[in-house]
């Protein structure tokens, strides 16, 4: 799924969230399905400014070795922020990763598998964490606190004396 969202007239934002089939009609598995995911969205993330990618991608260093450079197509080719860097308690991780798939008697290695991606320097990525307290899915979901840098979008806010926040625009740079 793909939506536009306007925040401002001069200011949109593409959020993609995806869940990567782990297997594709006519043969083939996660790897392939996240190539032909991306391959057919490369335009739409080449050319918007400002992206949130999210979902569940299927890819993790836990499973292949070989799935990282495919799943980081979103930082290497579209130039986009893996937000798990930004979980604070780094002592969670395991190469790199933290657990977003509920452990199981058959699945006891931490996995991850789902990510949020946002563009690079245009969000400020406060925080990002794994939430534990869902029963609703074999996943627990994953979470992040991002605020646009508003100031790159040409956007700001302007506070006058005892009033709200005013939304002030000056043309984006191109």
């Amino acid at each position: 799924m793909a939506a536009t969202v306007t925040l401002h007239p001069d200011l949109q934002v593409v959020v993609i969230c995806v869940h990567m089939p782990t297997s594709i009609p006519g043969g083939g598995n996660t790897q392939d399905a996240a190539r032909q995911i991306f391959d057919g969205l490369a335009s739409l993330l080449k050319s918007s400014s400002y992206v949130i990618f999210a979902g569940d991608l299927n890819l993790t260093v836990h499973y292949r070795s070989s799935d990282v450079p495919i799943r980081d197509r979103l930082v290497t080719e579209f130039g986009l922020v893996n937000c798990t860097k930004y979980i604070k308690d780094k002592a969670r991780l395991c190469k790199n990763e933290i657990r977003t798939l509920i452990p199981s008697p058959t699945r006891i290695s931490p996995v991850q598998n789902d990510y949020i991606f946002v563009s690079d320097k245009k969000f400020k990525i406060n925080h990002f964490d794994v939430w534990k307290d869902t029963l609703l899915s074999d996943h627990w979901p994953v979470v992040a606190d991002v605020n646009l840098s508003m100031i790159q979008a040409g956007v700001a806010l302007r506070e006058d004396a005892g009033r709200r926040p005013t939304l002030v625009t000056t043309p984006a740079p191109r």
